[in-house]
């Protein structure tokens, strides 16, 4: 398994760290764990396509760690990918998507 750190900073910005997130690659297989702030720029960065972010694991429901969830979301609307987006984690998660889809 590779682990991939996409982010590691806090919930203040700051310029040289982005809001906590990693990519987990076992084989052609991958997971996001958290999706904090720049996520996407940061997936782009290390080679995956907006059109195939990976399923989320959210860790915790602090802001640092979901605040990008709704741009992962649209932008895979916005490139053209409509399959289901898989999003796991803890109690609330289920009604935070359901929130960002309304």
């Amino acid at each position: 398994m590779r682990a991939v750190l996409l982010g590691t900073g806090s919930p203040p910005p700051n310029p040289r760290r982005r809001g906590p997130a990693t990519l987990l690659a076992l084989d052609e297989q991958r997971f996001l764990v958290d999706a904090g702030s720049g996520v996407g720029v940061q997936l782009i960065q290390a080679g995956v396509r907006a059109y195939d972010w990976p399923p989320v694991f959210i860790t915790h429901h602090h802001s640092d760690h979901v605040i990008d969830l709704g741009h992962l979301l649209i932008t895979r609307w916005i490139v053209g990918q409509n399959a289901p987006f898989g999003v796991y984690g803890p109690a609330g998660t289920r009604r935070q998507m359901d929130l960002l889809l309304d």
